[in-house]
């Protein structure tokens, strides 16, 4: 296999380039990194986030025109990245009293976040609002209720209600969002979120300026979108301007464009998604008279994930004659559970001698104890031998967001390549860190 250096260009960060058959970020031997930051070890190249966010902007912006770009906060947050992206203007939507505190700690305002989740507490809500939170996305009936009483403690808070369209995304059942049976919004078929409308337009504390959706992840076509976003204006012209006399001017379809992950990997572009988004909101606009509203939208995983790589160390070998052969390595669904938990599909590459012929049909095993603990099944890599590394990537998102002590594992460090060098942006755990949690 020597398209090495396709595959480094169409995957891998904006500065991970192939020399002499070793893989570099910069002019940074990356074997020679993870020597010094031990593995499992996680490498954000931050110059990648800002040309995919910079990518988004421009490309939504010439077939739309004004809109907000949200970061999700569950992707992955700490206080270098939260830091990192608000210094690029970017938004963001949290959904907990962690990730809202963290964006405190960071002294990012609020005004600049939305607050989503499906069972947001009533400490959580106050907190928020008494922070100038810029929006609430509402999820339920109750919740309305909840967010008017608290506001009027502080002042009137700007709401948006989020809808589901009952539209297939065709992604996994755990990524799906959008239809019917979810625990996410309200339902447009049944009267929810008609009952919804009715009630905020009734409230004194609190404002409605528009809705909102999410679909599921990873999309990877764009009708769904198409079709959400027709059947979302047929409800905001019927139910929330003409019945109940609302203003509207702030739209969502949410997020969740898929990505290229794999070789041989189909799908549409950033410019198929926003061409198709905003012909369908500029054509509905036009249908029913309505004014362009505000867009924002979520990327997720597809701006996140390309700046991101996970590296580890081979183990052992198992062979099962006619079966297959396991190549375990030193980390897995402890800080990868994507694969376990929906199937997530990932690729890997050896960190050094990229010129050996790629013969050695393997599955990418994890070190825990449980059998359904693998990054990548049936991948074929050159013969790899203990101690060598691996790096797999389109790591970026959600897979330290999701990582786990199980087995006491520690959790990995995190480094990013900004300004040609290399930062600690987050320590290793160590027992000492697990220990100090625990009450005797």
């Amino acid at each position: 296999m020597n398209n090495s250096k396709e595959l480094v260009s169409s995957l891998f960060p904006e500065n991970v380039t192939v020399d002499k058959n070793n893989l570099m970020i910069g002019d940074l031997k990356i074997s020679n990194i993870v020597e010094e930051f031990g593995s499992p070890l996680y490498l954000y190249d931050f110059d990648t986030i800002k040309q995919q966010y910079d990518d988004f902007r421009q490309t939504f912006s010439n077939h739309y025109g004004e809109l907000d770009i949200l970061y999700a906060s569950k992707v992955f947050l700490n206080l270098p990245i939260a830091k990192m992206l608000n210094a690029m203007n970017v938004k963001f939507d949290v959904v907990s009293h962690g990730e809202i505190s963290l964006l405190l700690s960071a002294n990012i305002s609020l005004s600049n976040a939305y607050f989503h989740g499906n069972n947001k507490t009533i400490e959580e809500i106050d907190l928020a609002v008494a922070n100038n939170i810029g929006a609430i996305i509402i999820d339920n009936l109750e919740e309305i209720e909840i967010v008017d009483e608290i506001s009027s403690k502080y002042k009137p808070q700007k709401v948006l209600l989020r809808v589901t369209p009952n539209i297939d995304p065709y992604t996994h059942e755990k990524t799906t969002t959008g239809l019917k049976d979810s625990k996410f919004g309200l339902n447009m078929d049944d009267g929810s979120a008609e009952n919804a409308i009715e009630l905020i337009a009734s409230k004194k504390n609190i404002f409605f300026a528009g809705i909102h959706a999410h679909l599921g992840s990873p999309i990877n076509f764009i009708e769904p979108y198409q079709d959400a976003i027709d059947k979302m204006f047929k409800f905001i012209k019927e139910i929330c301007i003409d019945k109940h006399r609302l203003e509207f001017y702030e739209f969502s379809p949410g997020g969740g464009f898929g990505i290229v992950s794999e070789p041989g990997m189909v799908n549409p572009s950033i410019n198929d998604f926003a061409l198709a988004i905003s012909e369908s909101i500029k054509s509905n606009c036009e249908k029913y008279s309505i004014d362009l509203p505000k867009l924002f939208i979520e990327p997720g995983r597809s701006l996140m994930a390309r700046s991101g790589l996970s590296i580890y160390k081979v183990g052992s070998r198992k062979i099962i004659k006619d079966v297959r052969t396991y190549l375990s390595v030193d980390g897995g669904m402890s800080d990868n559970i994507r694969p376990t938990l929906y199937d997530a599909k990932y690729f890997a590459l050896p960190l050094n001698g990229l010129d050996r012929e790629f013969n050695d049909l393997v599955t990418i095993a994890g070190k825990y104890c449980e059998s359904g603990d693998y990054l990548i099944k049936d991948i074929l890599l050159p013969k790899l031998v203990r101690d060598e590394y691996i790096v797999v990537p389109m790591s970026g998102a959600y897979q330290l967001a999701m990582a786990s002590n199980y087995n006491l594992a520690y959790k990995p460090a995190v480094i990013a390549f900004t300004d040609n060098q290399i930062k600690l942006i987050r320590k290793r755990e160590s027992i000492d860190d697990i220990i100090a949690l625990d009450a005797i």
